[in-house]
């Protein structure tokens, strides 16, 4: 099964939408692939909202947890909306500890927004005290 991301902007952000029910074996690598390609073609923090997902394997896990690696100077990963049993998954594998698993778009929207105020360089302090 093929997955796709659907790109809209919610609150200025970037939110990609993944469009498949799983997350496995036969499309982890090209999930990987496409994600990874997005976000090498501009500098946000993408948001992955993963609702419609209700499966993911731990191919599916190392595609997410590789993906959280590379974006690590932007902040990492950060996944919106999953399911109860990908919410259980990401409990049991303790994902939700290492990567930004949120409730809501609006939730990972916050959260991105004061990730980037948190890191953002004032002008004023840039000079030394």
């Amino acid at each position: 099964m093929i997955l796709n991301l659907t790109q809209t902007s919610v609150a200025g952000e970037l939110v990609l939408a993944v469009e498949g029910k799983r997350l496995d074996a036969e499309n982890a690598s090209l999930f990987k692939t496409r994600l990874m390609e997005i976000c090498r073609a501009g500098d946000s923090l993408p948001i992955v909202d993963i609702s419609e997902v209700a499966f993911i394997d731990s191919t599916g896990l190392g595609a997410l947890l590789s993906c959280h690696k590379a974006l690590e100077d932007r902040g990492g990963l950060v996944l919106a909306c999953p399911g109860q049993e990908v919410a259980r998954l990401f409990a049991l594998t303790r994902m939700n500890r290492v990567m930004g698993v949120f409730a809501s778009v609006d939730q990972a929207v916050a959260s991105v927004r004061a990730w980037r105020r948190k890191t953002a360089v004032r002008p004023d302090s840039a000079a030394g005290p």
